[in-house]
């Protein structure tokens, strides 16, 4: 029984969830699909317990805590609360997306207008633009699961995906997962079987589903398993945590002026009680005790209160004179670019200022960009299949292909100039017919489909004909304005 035939129960199956594909109806053969969640959840499922947020105290833990913790979870905590980690995951995820597109393609690769229309209802549906019954706070739009998967793959190297089908064994949402929760078993040479162990109950139960996608940056030949890419940053930065909790109590010492009090022995001895005046040992702890006692209140002091004192006090301001102070900035400078580099960045985006040539921050910003459009690849391939499997659910022979905008350290304005010089490099291919019409409308415009009033253009020689004098070649090949193809709209044929 074909796909579609069991979609619109135009006839019976005997096995509930499993779908049997024929190769001349459907271009993949999808097997068992479930229509809920596979995945365990980590924490325990009660309607009665309040969810508790992550814990948001690790700025007043001492550095000797963090030594003793997984690398996994280390990263983690310092993603939300180290300034350098935080910034560096930031700024990559801010600079990853630079507009995320899912573009439909028909059995013979080629964009398809009409399977666009239905690749965008389902995101629609997905996102739960149609459903205002049922509260998800997790069902996220394909924009912001892209965004997720590309944080769990800085994060962890690595992300889980899998595709939440509902009762009607279509597309209902995507759930991403942590890839430190998924493990690997190795039944024969080569082949490895992703699952999960439940931690409530200790269930192990099989990922190796055709809903569940994995994805990792950087794969090892021999390992199923991800890689963080920040993990070399995490000794630079623990060092230099430990250095600023230093500078610190230094800074508090002795940066800050401090008060002296200086009490007259000679003078507090004659207002001694008389039964200590004749006994040595009573009279030094008579002392101590008036020595405390007055410690006691300056400690107590507030900034805007006034010290009254006997005569029996000297107050004073402790001066630390000639105090020979290590110099920490090239210390400091030294870890400042090791954490940069172990973070992937660069200076400027972390807040540094090193001296460097204009060369040589072209080189890094051209590193960096490379750097995020690793990230995009894997989101790519990971979304690309996850959405083709779900095109084939709703029996749609179609394939989904996505992809990100240019990655660009430089304002738009900056970029005038060179999209000029694109466009007329485009067009110039266009003129020769070394790209068709299609793939110039989407290097142009991110859009491939063309209008109704479109002339084909590829391989017309029309920008050595416009060079010319002759109206009626120009008029031949010239396409209509936005003014007078106004109202024609875009080809959904």
């Amino acid at each position: 029984m074909s796909l579609w035939g069991w979609l619109t129960g135009k006839s019976q199956i005997s096995e509930p969830g499993t779908v049997e594909v024929y190769a001349e109806t459907l271009p993949i053969d999808i097997g068992k699909v479930s229509t809920t969640r596979v995945s365990p959840e980590t924490v325990r499922i009660d309607a009665n317990m309040t969810v508790s947020r992550d814990n948001r105290g690790f700025h007043i833990q001492p550095i000797t805590d963090y030594r003793y913790t997984d690398a996994d979870t280390l990263l983690k905590q310092l993603s939300k609360m180290d300034p350098d980690v935080s910034a560096g995951i930031w700024n990559f995820l801010r600079l990853l997306d630079s507009g995320f597109k899912t573009i439909a393609l028909d059995k013979n690769l080629e964009p398809s207008a009409k399977m666009q229309v239905k690749l965008d209802q389902m995101l629609f549906r997905m996102a739960g633009k149609y459903d205002f019954k049922n509260w998800d706070a997790l069902r996220l739009n394909i924009s912001q699961i892209a965004n997720q998967l590309a944080k769990y793959i800085l994060l962890r190297g690595g992300a889980g995906l899998e595709v939440v089908l509902g009762k009607d064994k279509r597309l209902y949402k995507m759930v991403v997962i942590d890839p430190i929760t998924v493990s690997f078993k190795q039944p024969s040479k080569g082949i490895f079987v992703p699952y999960q162990k439940n931690s409530l109950s200790g269930e192990e139960i099989s990922l190796a589903i055709p809903t569940f996608f994995w994805g990792i940056l950087d794969p090892d030949t021999d390992s199923p398993y991800e890689t963080p890419p920040f993990l070399p940053a995490l000794q630079a930065v623990l060092f230099n945590m430990s250095v600023m909790q230093d500078l610190q109590r230094i800074v508090k010492r002795v940066a800050f002026p401090r008060i002296t009090i200086k009490i007259v022995e000679a003078t507090l001895r004659k207002y001694a009680p008389a039964h200590v005046q004749f006994d040595e040992t009573l009279m030094a702890n008579w002392m101590n005790e008036q020595r405390a006692s007055i410690g006691n209140a300056l400690k107590n002091l507030a900034p805007e209160d006034a010290a009254v004192f006997f005569d029996s006090i000297d107050v004073d301001m402790l001066e630390t004179k000639n105090n020979a102070t290590v110099d920490y900035k090239p210390l400091i400078q030294v870890i400042d670019q090791r954490v940069i580099t172990g973070l992937k960045s660069l200076p400027t985006i972390l807040g540094r200022q090193f001296s460097s040539s204009q060369t040589l921050s072209g080189v890094e910003a051209l590193l960096y960009a490379k750097s995020v459009k690793c990230v995009q690849d894997v989101v790519i391939s990971m979304l690309e299949r996850a959405l083709t499997l779900c095109l084939q659910l709703e029996g749609i022979k179609s394939f989904a292909k996505c992809k990100y905008g240019e990655v660009s350290l430089r304002p738009p304005a900056e970029l005038e100039t060179f999209l000029q010089l694109k466009q007329n490099r485009t067009l110039k291919n266009l003129s020769l017919g070394f790209i068709t019409d299609e793939q110039a409308a989407e290097e142009l415009t991110g859009d491939p489909t063309l209008p109704k009033t479109f002339k084909p253009l590829s391989g017309t020689g029309f920008m050595e004909i416009n060079n010319s004098t002759d109206v009626a070649a120009i008029n031949a090949t010239r396409n209509p304005t936005a003014s007078e193809q106004a109202g024609s709209g875009r080809d959904r044929s």
